[in-house]
């Protein structure tokens, strides 16, 4: 059995990913996750500009955006939410102000991904009619258990 070379121990082959050379990583899973993991952490330009150069090219979008850009404009708190920006459940996301200019450094900021998700493509206009929505129905959340309909269909009937 191969020994992972981060961790020390002999695990069985199918603990290895495999490369597309037939070979094989020198670390386990769990630790090629846990390097991967830790990378993407303390470098998280790379993911977040490669990811966004991808869609661009996707969607033949412009694309002008670097790391020198990137650390720039890196908030520490989410300019929306006002929430410390982390790796993990507050991630940064890069957000277009207008996406059909695509990913030019004139058109974007970073927000959490929270924020860029609830407003995905949504207009100011249905935004606001959610907060009316959501203030006159007193919901705390969408997905909550005091909606109405949460836990019974259409007809009323339960689920």
């Amino acid at each position: 059995m191969p020994i992972c070379y981060k961790c020390k121990l002999d695990k069985p082959i199918s603990d290895f990913y495999k490369r597309t050379n037939e070979k094989y990583y020198r670390g386990c899973k769990i630790c090629e996750k846990e390097m991967f993991n830790k990378f993407r952490k303390n470098n998280p330009h790379i993911s977040h500009l490669s990811n966004a150069k991808q869609r661009a090219k996707k969607f033949n979008l412009p694309f002008d955006l670097d790391k020198e850009w990137f650390y720039a404009n890196l908030p520490i708190y989410c300019p929306v939410f006002n929430v410390e920006l982390s790796y993990g459940k507050n991630n940064a996301s890069i957000d277009r102000l207008i996406p059909e200019k695509g990913y030019i450094k004139s058109n974007c900021r970073i927000i959490s991904h929270r924020a860029n998700t609830i407003k995905n493509d949504a207009t100011l206009e249905e935004l606001k009619m959610i907060i009316k929505y959501l203030e006159n129905n007193d919901h705390t959340t969408i997905t909550g258990s005091r909606l109405p309909f949460s836990s019974r269909g259409v007809d009323g009937q339960a689920l």
